[in-house]
């Protein structure tokens, strides 16, 4: 089972036929970093934030940019 507040984010596209899955974002295995706990999407950036993120420091939080596949 995901370990609690790991988090996740799914993409859907529109289809034909209705939404369509795209991909699923996780992050680090292990982590409970709460990652997806806020988004912004713009053009095919995605921006994802995980506000637990310990790498620099205890509850320092992190960002991260991806681009959004076609």
């Amino acid at each position: 089972s995901p370990e609690r507040g790991a988090g996740a984010v799914h993409l859907y596209r529109r289809g034909a036929d209705g939404w369509e899955p795209l991909a699923r974002l996780a992050g680090a295995p292990g982590a409970a970093d709460r990652f997806g706990q806020a988004l912004a999407l713009s053009g095919r950036a995605l921006l994802v934030g995980a506000d637990r993120d310990a790498e620099r420091g205890p509850f320092s939080g992190a960002a991260f940019v991806l681009a959004v596949p076609d």
